[in-house]
């Protein structure tokens, strides 16, 4: 099987399992279906801390800090309330009324799952990405809300429509931009894989056994920018290699001037010693 490593500009997304032999068209959709569920498992994962920390969204005519909203009775009668664990929202967005113990525990988790699904270093490890993850985190989620509020999210909370329509999830409401599954196009090695081809012919490899990194963009985009040829983290440790060496350096001219300058490593010395030249009294030879 081939491992085809996907990227988006320079950052790794995740490792997908073909063949040589199956269409480009079919695993260009297949990586832009996989890279816009990683965004929306992304959303997912931050709307589910913010649920478990501060309680559902607020209409937006409703919305806005308490301590402005209510009055000191009101807030007393929230802080009061054995139902819920009152945590303001900062933002003014959420209502405060956090669930409570291993309910908000669950919500947690299930935020730790949606990061678990597409991390980082699973690609590190070269670990293929299991499709059936996907599935069995959206369950353990769909069950850790529904057990939070049986009665169901209020059509104003973004989970609600992120867990049940995957298109609720607009552009305006993220800060990564979706991708086009019918037009998104994969690049190796500085060129374009047409849709058109086979694996096998844009490779020019013949073994099943290989492994490729490729980096996904839109249609329209061009050609993605290169990557640098040593990686930030190394870079950084050369940079604090040569200080290193540029002080050692630095230290060695110095003892080497200063010993330069001491009278035994003067190699005029001893004739001057002997002329009666040196400088210091009682230590020249005098012949009569």
């Amino acid at each position: 099987m081939v491992l085809i490593e996907v990227k988006r500009e320079n950052n790794p997304l995740f490792i997908v399992e073909t063949t040589l032999d199956t269409s480009l068209s079919e695993v260009s959709t297949h990586c832009g279906h996989l890279y816009n569920i990683k965004i929306r498992f992304e959303l997912m994962a931050y709307v589910l801390k913010q649920l478990a920390e501060h309680g559902v969204m607020r209409p937006v005519s409703e919305q806005g800090i308490d301590e402005v909203r209510l009055d000191s009775v009101q807030i007393a009668a929230l802080k009061n309330d054995t139902r819920f664990d009152y945590n303001p929202d900062p933002l003014g967005q959420r209502d405060g009324r956090a669930p409570l113990g291993q309910v908000k525990e669950n919500l947690f988790q299930a935020a730790a799952r949606c990061e678990s699904v597409f991390a980082t270093a699973k690609v590190e490890n070269r670990e293929v990405l299991n499709v059936d993850e996907i599935e069995e985190c959206l369950d353990f989620t769909r069950g850790s809300v529904t057990i939070a509020y049986p009665m169901g999210l209020p059509e104003h909370e973004p989970l609600a429509g992120l867990l049940e329509d995957p298109g609720h999830w607009t552009p305006e409401s993220m800060e990564t931009q979706p991708i086009n599954v019918d037009t998104c196009v994969l690049w190796f090695a500085g060129k374009q894989l047409s849709r058109a081809s086979t694996l096998k012919q844009c490779t020019k490899t013949r073994h099943e056994n290989t492994k490729i990194i490729a980096k996904i963009t839109h249609a329209d985009q061009g050609p993605p920018g290169r990557e640098q040829a040593v990686s930030d983290e190394t870079q950084k440790r050369l940079m604090a290699m040569y200080y290193k060496k540029e002080q050692e350096m630095k230290k060695m001219e110095l003892d080497q001037s200063l010993s330069g300058n001491a009278p035994w490593a003067d190699s005029n010395s001893f004739k001057r010693s002997l002329y009666g030249n040196s400088s210091g009294p009682g230590n020249s030879l005098r012949f009569r």
